[in-house]
């Protein structure tokens, strides 16, 4: 099949506009974020650590269910406390509310946690 030099040029700008546009978008530029996500992310990031931690605690590790919803993070005493609610089946079989706590230092490291 042979292309007239007419169809390769309609081609060739067609392949140049997808190129030219195609390769400038919004993802492509860099994006801002402010310094409340940036804390909303670290405290969620301590909050996993820590259900993670209090989650091991248990004698059915597979029934926990933590709710970030509740998480509460208090940092009035120097050190960062996270509180939270979570289910879970204890001994008996029986689904149970409680929280767990994680106390971290000032460099994000997780020095104690528990079942409250």
């Amino acid at each position: 099949m042979k292309l007239s030099k007419k169809r390769i040029l309609i081609i060739i700008a067609v392949i140049a506009v997808l190129f030219i546009f195609g390769t400038s978008s919004e993802d492509d530029k860099p994006k801002t974020v402010s310094a409340e996500q940036i804390e909303q992310d670290r405290q969620m990031d301590l909050y996993h650590a820590c259900a993670g931690s209090v989650q091991t605690l248990l004698k059915s590790p597979k029934s926990f269910n933590a709710d970030a919803t509740t998480a509460k993070y208090d940092t009035s005493s120097g050190q960062q406390v996270i509180v939270f609610n979570f289910q879970a089946t204890n001994s008996f079989g029986a689904e149970v509310t409680d929280r767990g706590v994680c106390v971290f230092d000032d460099n994000d490291e997780m020095i104690d946690y528990a079942i409250a």
